[in-house]
């Protein structure tokens, strides 16, 4: 049985500074210093504020009687541990400040597809990292199993007022039943996700943009497929969420196969120069 440890917005929070701290150090490194820190560190700060407010907007289109319920301040305020915030709508908005204020944030040094793939990979780090905080709570917990590596989570926990719900165990129960640690597979999505866009080319093969489209749809991809091991019962989970992730991994490949067919096709007339 895990204990829960009350670490999710800890890690969260975390997963935020080292996305941010990195982020910014990496991306005057990749301007070549030219780019001043107040404006690098501003852009960082106003895509970590617009992918919390996308994250926390996409939880509440998904509940909209909290709108009825809290007003406004369904916005704002936390609905209950280890939950209000949806990830997708979050990377979405967050990607979206990038694209428009990059550039601006650089100096004009860097274009929009060159900032995206210093930044977006990096945040399959941060995810992993606050994944982390979704584990020790016991949200987003998977469904049941029997594999040597499920797991139990402790009385208290979203997974055992879960299964308390189900009518799976009693409210005497000192743990949830054996479920997928779903938080420790997404984890290893977002991990392989920004290695799959880091390391397997060389930086200067590639064209811009090739390394954020990447990760993009391999996270997505790789999402879609953990999806179904998502509890949905009684609100844990999002009918719709593997629809998404698949349409947000094909809206990647889609210019991903783009660019690189661009590069192939003008290769050839690059090396007779």
């Amino acid at each position: 049985m895990l204990p829960n440890h009350h670490l999710y917005e800890a890690a969260w929070g975390a997963a935020g500074l080292i996305w941010a701290s990195c982020g910014a150090v990496l991306l005057r490194r990749r301007a070549g210093g030219a780019a001043s820190w107040p404006r690098l560190l501003a852009l960082v700060a106003a895509a970590l504020a617009a992918t919390l407010a996308g994250a926390r907007l996409h939880f509440i289109l998904l509940a909209p009687d909290l709108l009825h319920t809290l007003g406004w301040h369904a916005l704002v305020l936390p609905v209950a541990e280890g939950a209000g915030l949806r990830i997708s709508g979050g990377l979405l908005t967050g990607l979206a400040v990038l694209t428009l204020a990059g550039p601006s944030a650089t100096g004009g040094r860097l274009g929009r597809a060159a900032i995206a793939d210093v930044l977006v990979p990096l945040a399959g780090l941060a995810v992993a990292v606050g994944r982390l905080g979704c584990f020790a709570d016991g949200c987003c917990f998977g469904t049941r199993c029997t594999a040597p590596w499920c797991v139990r989570f402790a009385a208290g926990t979203p997974a055992w007022w879960n299964h308390v719900a189900q009518g799976l165990v009693t409210t005497s129960a000192p743990e949830s039943a054996s479920v997928h640690p779903l938080p420790l597979y997404l984890a290893l999505a977002a991990l392989l996700a920004s290695a799959t866009s880091l390391l397997s080319v060389p930086r200067r093969t590639l064209p811009d943009g090739v390394r954020a489209l990447a990760f993009v749809g391999v996270l997505a991809l790789l999402r879609a497929l953990v999806e179904p091991l998502r509890e949905t019962a009684f609100g844990a989970g999002v009918p719709y969420e593997r629809a998404l992730s698949l349409a947000i991994a094909a809206g990647a490949g889609a210019p991903l196969v783009s660019r690189l067919r661009t590069q192939r096709g003008a290769a050839p007339r690059g090396s007779g120069s």
